[in-house]
């Protein structure tokens, strides 16, 4: 009974663990990162801090919450990888999606 038990919990366990495929340089790899070049926006008005980038084809407006202050600067060319983050986007800001940026290079 307790071989079942312990059998059933590995099985539960493998399942719900998840695994990021992404892709780079056309290599699948669960520890490849995937790196986004996009355009680094700040403004007074409306949306203090966005990222413009194509994702899949389609151009996206991104809110990142952890920006290092030194990348903050209008129209920098930036490469980074990103996760999406539950935070909340800024009043008045209409964005696609809002990450967590990492890796990020000029």
């Amino acid at each position: 009974m307790k071989t079942l038990i312990l059998f059933s919990v590995l099985i539960f366990s493998i399942s719900c663990s998840s695994q990021k495929e992404i892709v780079e340089n056309g290599t699948k790899n669960s520890e490849t990162v995937q790196i986004i070049k996009g355009t680094v926006h700040v403004s007074n008005e409306g949306c203090p801090l966005y990222i413009t980038a194509k994702i899949d084809g389609q151009l996206m407006k991104l809110y990142p919450v952890n920006l290092e202050e030194s990348y903050k600067i209008d129209g920098l060319k930036i490469k980074f990888s990103y996760n999406l983050s539950r935070a909340m986007q800024p009043e008045n800001c209409q964005v696609d999606k809002v990450v967590s940026v990492e890796n990020v290079s000029k």
